[in-house]
């Protein structure tokens, strides 16, 4: 029974092998260098190769969109960046580890939000913050609650009270108020109001600002404001064009969110041109009386 419960018991384990301060802060630094680097991946997903001999670099501290071929490479590589299936052949790296394969400290300063994502339904709003704040130590209550205040939450409403939306937002507000090194997020944007995305967006620019971290988001997330992403990444089968969303700003001034766009104005029209459009019309009743 002792061996059993050896590994999981501090008391057991050598200070020597478990606090050494010096060597884990290097090790950290290794580690977060770069957010995520793919060399030569090939990956099969569902019996269906997606990818072959594939390489990109995500810089840490940046807001990056993977927008792969189609919908099943999108959850391939979402599944990958997540830890939950490993490549065919090739390496995925955050820093020097494999990213099927972290260390527990690494994995610990990772938020993953897929679109199933959803608290405890039992708890209230304020429940989760209780909840949540005794499993991450660097867990952040006055971001959780700056962020449940702005999606016009309360923190005694119940979970299973709220909708699908608002319960992706609360377990969006989880994640940040981790505040974790890497943030990945799936496709999930597109589904919220105007002023609801533009609350998420606003969040996200605070998170790289705040904290330093590094957002991946895996799809299309059509609801993303362009300011706000540095890296448009193009995945193919075997190539990967990565775009710098301020460098097609700059070649394409009509882009939203460059300096030479315009706010978009819906079209009206003038009285003229609706008499013609209403003069068949009136032309065929009047025939008819």
């Amino acid at each position: 029974m002792e061996n059993r419960i050896e590994p999981n018991c501090p008391r057991t384990v050598d200070r020597k092998k478990t606090n050494p301060r010096k060597k884990k802060s290097r090790r950290t630094a290794q580690a977060i260098t770069a957010a995520i680097t793919a060399q030569g991946l090939s990956l099969v997903f569902q019996g269906r190769q997606i990818c072959e001999n594939l390489s990109f670099t995500l810089p840490r501290g940046s807001i990056s969109v993977l927008v792969p071929q189609n919908a099943l490479a999108k959850s391939a590589l979402f599944e990958l960046l997540a830890g939950r299936i490993r490549p065919e052949a090739g390496q995925c790296r955050i820093g020097p580890n494999e990213i099927h394969d972290l260390p527990l400290e690494i994995r610990r300063r990772i938020a993953v939000l897929e679109n199933t994502e959803r608290p405890y339904e039992v708890m209230t709003v304020g429940q989760t913050a209780v909840f949540f704040s005794g499993c991450f130590p660097a867990w952040s209550n006055e971001r959780y609650y700056e962020l449940i205040e702005e999606f016009g939450l309360t923190k005694r409403m119940k979970i299973s009270n709220l909708a699908i939306h608002q319960r992706t937002l609360v377990a969006l507000a989880v994640l940040l108020a981790r505040n974790p090194d890497l943030l990945i997020l799936d496709d999930w944007l597109a589904g919220f109001s105007p002023a609801t995305r533009d609350i998420i967006n606003r969040a996200l620019h605070r998170f790289r600002g705040q904290s330093g971290g590094t957002t991946i988001l895996v799809g299309q997330h059509l609801g993303l404001s362009p300011d706000l992403v540095d890296n448009l990444v193009l995945v193919g089968y075997s190539t990967c064009l990565t775009l710098p969303t301020a460098q097609l700003r700059d070649t394409f001034p009509g882009l939203p969110g460059s300096r030479g766009s315009r706010p978009r104005e819906v079209p009206r029209c003038s009285d003229s041109s609706a008499g013609r459009a209403s003069s068949p019309a009136h032309g065929r009743h009047a025939g008819k009386s």
